[in-house]
């Protein structure tokens, strides 16, 4: 009934209008005129009465509607309050509601079971009984909260507990309003992150415990390498952008005989030769920045008391992320005992091939005797001629000019001979350019062709069409096809076949080299000697010394180069030389 009761009170107001209106209209329903006028006609009565009776219904219809609807609204309402108390007593964090006095107006469950009562007892109770200490604080932030309007989130705190125990705890506060919006007091949401903080300071233990064992091991690690770097029987040094040296290891210091302060600030080109200062600034170096790395090059140092040093040095660059240059470290080897040994045996190597050279010489003097004493007989007959024909009183001029033009063509023909013979004998220091190799082979076919001759036997030459250039010392790599064809011509005197037969071809190999091949027509070699047949002291020679075959690989061999030997399908042998081509000198 009492829904009903605002109805009536309606109906009642719109009955009151209605006579109102009616009065208005001169149709009034009280005791005056009109409403006897109305009591005499009674149609009018009924239509009136009609009227208003519809227009009452319908106001009955529409209030009716209108609780309904606040039913539904009121139902609504008391479901999502219900709904909301069950998901705000779900939370696991504390929820408080407190006014501006500094009051709880009330609680979630997380937040009374924290101090071990209901919701209800923590209820409409000031905050100083619950947590007293920290009360004054939280108030002040209340207040800020309060007047601005303005949350403040993830305040990190402390919070005793109804147990004593005091939580870490993340809080944030905000506005909280009524109906009309006005600020009535802070909604504070509390979430314990005690456990959080724990793992943190665990955290953060371990991170300074990690820190402190990295640290001890960074200077574990750079103890060693500093005693690594200082003892290392290397020479290093490191250099900054600039080319300034950084710093130096012992061995360096005692390399080249100085302390550590008169070296650190230099620059690292200072210490080189002007020869090697100029070769690194000019060509090391911008390759070196272009690609990083550098090794094995060959500088000339002079230490402190002037000697020079021959080291070879590796570097490496580090870089920075746009890729400029921040250091360089570099390694220098001293390799100059290594150097004196290798031009020791380089010397000794000339010694023994000059001694070879000087037995070739010998094996040829028969036939080198016969061929000079060939030009000395023509030399001895045409001057005797020569004096025959001024002994006479009118004698023929031009028969006398032909003569002597003889006589020089011959003398000319002794010294080219005794030429070549000076030029292969002569011990000098060895020497290489860029040479021909089929002048030497000319050469050589020069100095053989007498001994071909005595011997029968046939040569043949096969030069490459256009010049093959060789870096080499010419007399050694002509001594070495001397000394081929030479054992080519002897192997083939005892042959009985009429046939003597020596190839000398310069043929093109690839891959940047070239071929001297030396092909007899012999009896060939057997195949367990072959493979015994570059060994020092072994030769297959009655009175051979077995040292020919093996100087000749030792010379190819400083030259870059390499001899093959193999035997031939129809007989014989063929020995390869092998030399990596080089190209001539620009004048």
């Amino acid at each position: 009934m009492a829904r009903n009761e605002p109805a009536k009170v309606q109906g009642q107001t719109d009955r009151a209008s209605s006579t109102q209106r009616g009065a208005a209209d001169g149709n009034t329903t009280d005791g005056g005129t009109g409403g006897q006028a109305l009591r005499d006609d009674p149609k009018r009565l009924g239509d009136l009465v009609e009227r208003l009776t519809t227009e009452l219904a319908a106001a009955n219809e529409k209030i009716q509607h209108k609780a309904e609807e606040r039913d539904l609204a009121e139902d609504r309402l008391q479901s999502l309050r219900a709904e909301l108390e069950t998901i705000v007593d779900a939370m696991p964090a504390m929820l408080f509601y407190k006014d501006t006095r500094n009051r709880i107006l009330r609680v979630n469950r997380e937040a009374a079971r924290r101090w071990g009562v209901t919701p209800r007892e923590m209820a409409n109770t000031p905050t100083s009984r619950w947590y007293p200490d920290e009360a004054d604080a939280y108030y002040q932030d209340d207040l800020e909260v309060i007047r601005t309007g303005v949350p403040k989130l993830n305040i990190v705190e402390r919070l005793y507990v109804g147990n004593g125990q005091k939580l870490w705890v993340q809080t944030d506060k905000v506005p909280y309003r009524n109906a009309s919006g006005q600020i009535i007091g802070v909604v504070v949401f509390v979430r314990d992150i005690t456990l959080r903080k724990q793992v943190e300071k665990r955290l953060e233990k371990a991170q300074k415990e990690l820190e402190a064992e990295v640290q001890r091991k960074l200077q574990a690690s750079e103890s060693r390498y500093r005693t690594l770097y200082n003892n290392t029987p290397v020479m290093m040094h490191s250099i900054n952008r600039d080319g300034r040296i950084i710093s130096v290891n012992d061995h360096w210091l005692h390399t080249l005989g100085y302390e550590r302060e008169e070296v650190v600030g230099r620059r690292s080109t200072e210490f080189l030769t002007e020869a090697s200062r100029r070769y690194a600034v000019e060509e090391v170096l911008p390759e070196f920045f272009k690609s990083g790395s550098v090794s094995d090059i060959e500088y000339q140092m002079v230490r402190k008391d002037g000697w020079v040093i021959e080291v070879l040095l590796s570097a490496v660059i580090q870089r920075d992320g746009a890729g400029g240059a921040l250091s360089s470290m570099a390694f220098m080897v001293d390799v100059t005992r290594r150097k004196r040994a290798e031009e020791q045996a380089r010397r000794h190597l000339e010694e023994v091939a000059h001694m070879a050279r000087l037995s070739t010489v010998g094996e040829l003097a028969a036939s080198l005797a016969h061929e000079i004493n060939q030009p000395l007989a023509a030399i001895s007959v045409y001057t005797q001629h020569c004096a025959a024909v001024l002994s006479e009183k009118n004698f023929d001029s031009q028969e006398l000019s032909d003569t002597m033009e003889k006589v020089s063509s011959q003398c000319h023909r002794v010294s080219e001979i005794v030429r070549r013979l000076r030029a292969y004998v002569h011990k000098g220091q060895t020497q290489r350019s860029h040479v021909d190799i089929n002048y030497i082979v000319h050469e050589t076919v020069a100095l053989i062709a007498p001994k071909a001759r005595s011997s029968r036997v046939e040569v043949n030459v096969e030069l490459s069409g256009a010049p093959i250039f060789v870096e080499a010392d010419n007399v050694q790599i002509e001594q070495i096809i001397l000394n081929l064809a030479t054992n080519a011509i002897e192997a083939m005197e005892d042959r009985s076949s009429d046939h003597r037969g020596l190839t000398m071809r310069v043929a093109p190999r690839g891959q940047g080299r070239v071929a001297v091949t030396v092909s007899d027509t012999g009896p060939g070699v057997a195949e367990e000697v072959l493979s015994h047949i570059f060994e020092p002291f072994y030769t297959t020679k009655p009175h051979g010394m077995g040292m020919g075959l093996s100087i000749s690989r030792t010379i190819a061999e400083a030259h870059g180069g390499k001899i093959s030997v193999t035997g031939n399908p129809d007989g014989g042998v063929s020995f390869v030389l092998s030399l990596p081509v080089g190209e001539p000198a620009t004048p």
